[in-house]
């Protein structure tokens, strides 16, 4: 590797260069927005193929089995547990270190699973758990981190 040289420094590296980058802009939620929305709301939203009747949560534009046109309806919210991890960590652009439980969720009504926050401790996350979607804890930073799950026996 050839060393380059830090302007102004006077010497040279081979190592890292720190960088910093900062980047603003207004990113649409797109045919998404019912979907996003209706997560905020404690709300699941699916789409259904107009052909094979097939649900989708998360939606696709297109069904994934015929490519027929889809159309939004509205699931219960409840769901399976199918796997799930915990770590401590950052959830993306926030700063606060926090115990973060994730799994994998199956909703009623829905051929695929989603990928969700878990209002529970990681010892209580079991395969098989009832879980039903609720208003996520502020503050969401991102529009997929309202996917919020807590057991069906804790829902408001």
């Amino acid at each position: 590797m050839t060393p380059f040289a830090d302007p102004g420094s006077g010497h040279t590296s081979n190592g890292p260069v720190p960088l910093q980058l900062k980047l603003n802009y207004q990113h649409s939620h797109g045919w998404l927005v019912d979907f996003l929305e209706g997560l905020r709301r404690g709300e699941a939203w699916a789409m259904r193929c107009s052909s094979c009747n097939t649900s989708w949560c998360p939606p696709h534009r297109q069904c994934p089995r015929d490519r027929a046109t889809m159309e939004w309806h509205r699931l219960s919210g409840l769901g399976t547990l199918l796997q799930a991890t915990a770590y401590e960590g950052t959830l993306p652009f926030q700063t606060e270190v926090q115990k973060i439980t994730l799994g994998m969720v199956h909703l009623d009504g829905a051929e695929n699973a989603m990928l969700a926050r878990l209002g529970v401790d990681m010892n209580a996350a079991v395969a098989g758990l009832r879980v039903q979607l609720a208003c996520a804890p502020e503050p969401i930073t991102h529009p997929a981190q309202a996917a919020w799950f807590l057991p069906e026996t804790e829902t408001p």
